[in-house]
């Protein structure tokens, strides 16, 4: 079954010790994509996380929220980044001097800059906190990945129908596209009977041979049974592809995306050949069709 891209999961999990959420917010991208929003006390369990998430969802832009709830008296250590303080400290004397400031940063200013003073769990507590937080990205791993799997149930019906509806046209398309040279002979004699009616001209020059070869030009030109045929296999393919398992094939969007952009490719030639009023207008119906299902794959992953 298809899945969405769209989604959101959550995932809460409370010991003795601690008590952590995590929420997992999940919108179509073309690409696989992460942000993580969480206290960089934490960052240690980001990459464990994403592996985590990973497992389960193929493409998509992924906002990872996660607060975390220290419940008892498990011991953090601070560390402090002297380099980076230094660092501060120079390019503010600088600023300093180049704004002609006499007063000199102070320690609680420097203090308070970014990742100067970060508390963090003890080494011997982090391997617990992972575990606890493993889970709860487990938990709402599963809650995002089956809110993606109903979602695309409901893409995949709707371009079950939206298929359905193009291979419609597709049919009516076929005849009109067979009858155009015949038309365009009984034009194109009648044409040439009031021409030489009204100029006196004799017809031994327009014999039907010659009006035979015009019109096998003009059909030559105006064919479109390979365009047809092609819509046709990819009608196909996309009905095949909805029904995959893309927990194995992460793949199954961008190939309905390519699917769609090659019905629309050959929509646009038929209908630069088309020299028939109803088949114009069954082209223009079938891009319709093609735009609502090239509008719900971009959302499929």
């Amino acid at each position: 079954m298809i899945k969405s891209m769209t989604g959101y999961g959550r995932g809460e999990v409370k010991t003795k010790d601690y008590h952590i959420l995590v929420e997992l917010k999940s919108v179509n991208h073309k690409y696989s994509d992460f942000t993580f929003r969480m206290p960089k006390t934490f960052l240690f369990a980001e990459e464990k996380m994403r592996k985590t998430i990973r497992q389960k969802l193929h493409r998509g832009k992924v906002d990872v929220m996660m607060t975390v709830e220290n419940l008892s008296d498990k011991e953090f250590e601070v560390r402090v980044n002297t380099k980076l303080a230094k660092e501060y400290i120079e390019k503010m004397e600088i600023l300093c001097e180049a704004c002609n400031i006499k007063e000199r940063p102070g320690i609680d200013l420097i203090t308070k800059l970014p990742d100067v003073m970060i508390a963090m769990p003890l080494e011997k507590n982090q391997d617990e906190l992972l575990a606890i937080i493993i889970e709860a990205t487990e938990e709402a791993t599963k809650q995002l990945d089956e809110m993606r799997m109903k979602e695309g149930k409901v893409l995949a019906d709707d371009l079950n129908f939206r298929a359905g509806n193009l291979k419609q046209i597709v049919e009516e398309m076929a005849p009109l596209a067979e009858e155009t040279p015949e038309i365009y002979r009984d034009k194109l004699s009648e044409r040439i009977n009031k021409l030489i009616e009204k100029s006196g001209i004799s017809d031994t020059y327009l014999s039907e041979e010659r009006i035979a070869t015009e019109v096998a030009i003009f059909a030559d030109k105006v064919n479109v049974d390979e365009e047809l045929t092609r819509l046709k296999s990819h009608i196909l393919q996309i009905t095949n592809l909805t029904k995959l398992d893309n927990s194995t094939d992460g793949s199954v969007g961008k190939k309905l995306d390519f699917l769609a952009q090659e019905l629309n490719r050959e929509a646009n030639t038929i209908g630069s050949k088309a020299n028939n009023l109803e088949l114009t207008n069954l082209v223009l119906k079938a891009k319709a069709e093609i735009e609502k299902i090239r509008e719900q794959v971009q959302n499929i992953e």
